[in-house]
């Protein structure tokens, strides 16, 4: 179940940049947030006693990750058009180091409020 959304992950990306060089990185970005934001909703919505319940569980996984796929690819459309190239490694570490760091602080954080 876990392994579904790193499968619909990295099966994503490449199209992930793609759509970001197409459509653009903005809309992209925010499709995929909404993308992620319905299939993170619905996993609430699913009975533990659903009789398909683990199928349930694997498709939205996988359609999960193929909404977050689409972030750093997006990042990096932005970063390459915005950004002088001498700059892109400090531009993309901060990018990386960001994710990391809300990752990071996000549990402690998170007991506090409770």
């Amino acid at each position: 179940m876990f392994s579904a959304f790193v499968l619909g992950y990295a099966l994503f990306q490449a199209p992930g940049g793609w759509l970001a060089d197409r459509i653009g990185p903005r809309i992209l970005l925010t499709l995929g947030v909404v993308w992620w934001a319905v299939f993170t909703c619905l996993i609430t919505f699913f009975s533990p006693t659903a009789a398909a319940l683990l199928p349930m569980l694997i498709a939205t996984r996988f359609c999960l990750g193929l909404g977050e796929a689409v972030v750093y690819p997006a990042l990096n459309t932005v970063v390459s058009a915005r950004i002088p190239s001498s700059e892109r490694g400090i531009a993309n570490g901060v990018i990386f180091a960001g994710g990391g760091f809300g990752a990071g602080i996000t549990p402690p954080l998170i007991t506090w409020v409770l």
